[in-house]
């Protein structure tokens, strides 16, 4: 699960004024007087993200069915990528090092086409709070 950062301006590609339109940072939309006025927190889970893609597409698109496959495809490529990167770097695999792991944070942008853009790859990201139990729990579970 996760969320999808919004902004507390309406957005308008024809205004460039306004950077805060643009920026979905969530440390930056908090300091402005605007923040949450269309969503708590700025924020929408994945299942408020799909009703409304939904809305907007007339039924013909869907957060699940069709962004989500693109995320994850991008996903793929870029570890396929920085495979050798990414690879222990042990010549003797040995318990310690199979015990270790790393959390990425992908940040997409999806256009008015519902084509999936990455944005950047973060190495250490941050978490909503409210998400932090459930990654503790998978990662047992794992």
């Amino acid at each position: 699960d996760g969320v999808a950062r919004t902004t507390s301006y309406q957005y308008d590609l024809n205004d460039l004024s306004n950077p805060l339109q643009h920026l979905t940072n969530h440390c930056i939309q908090a300091t402005t007087a605007e923040y949450q006025q269309f969503e708590e927190g700025n924020e929408l889970s994945f299942t408020q993200l799909d009703a409304y893609i939904s809305k907007s597409s007339s039924g013909s698109k869907g957060w699940f069915n069709d962004i989500v496959p693109q995320m994850n495809e991008i996903i793929n490529l870029s570890f396929d990528a920085a495979r050798e990167k990414l690879a222990p770097v042990h010549t003797d695999v040995n318990r310690e090092s199979l015990s270790q792991f790393q959390l990425f944070g992908f940040d997409f942008l999806v256009d008015s086409q519902y084509k999936v853009w990455l944005l950047e790859i973060n190495g250490s990201p941050a978490s909503r709070e409210l998400l932090k139990s459930h990654m503790s729990l998978s990662l047992i579970d794992t």
